[in-house]
């Protein structure tokens, strides 16, 4: 089941990796040559594409280890999808490809709430900064999150 989020995961940072190739060659396309300058860029993009997937691993051991703790299995049936890859089932909120926390491991949640203002004074961007905790006193945090979907995963969790 969690091949499914994985492979969100991944096909999300390859359209960011070909995005960054794009730029790369635009770049060197208008300085018209192609040397060892863009071979090494490319690499280092190839390495950091690489490096990106390290999370996966992360999220298969964080989803083996709350299954051990809580005796529960990871199920993503009734998946709501809040926003980008974030998703809400049952028991579990699962960002996809990068960290799965069971209902139960969350200790709380804190929040705090972000508006930015234009030259005009307008208001532009409403978004809030969430944190989850854990009870091992770890920090999960979701930046740039939605209010409403906060607020979801706020009621979520207090219906234990």
């Amino acid at each position: 089941m969690t091949t499914k989020y994985i492979k969100i995961y991944i096909k999300r940072n390859t359209f960011v990796f070909l995005g960054e190739v794009a730029v790369l060659l635009f770049v060197f396309v208008i300085y018209g040559e192609f040397n060892k300058v863009f071979v090494y860029c490319l690499l280092a993009l190839i390495g950091l594409f690489l490096l990106a997937l390290l999370p996966i691993i992360r999220f298969r051991r964080m989803i083996a280890r709350q299954e051990r703790l809580y005796n529960a299995e990871f199920c993503d049936k009734n998946v709501k999808r809040l926003e980008g890859t974030l998703y809400l089932s049952k028991d579990w909120l699962i960002w996809a490809g990068s960290k799965a926390i069971h209902k139960k491991h969350i200790a709380r949640i804190k929040h705090k709430f972000r508006s930015h203002r234009n030259l005009l004074g307008r208001t532009i961007a409403v978004y809030e900064i969430a944190t989850i905790i854990t009870h091992d006193r770890k920090r999960y945090v979701m930046p740039n999150t939605n209010i409403l979907n906060v607020h979801k995963i706020i009621r979520w969790n207090k219906r234990k």
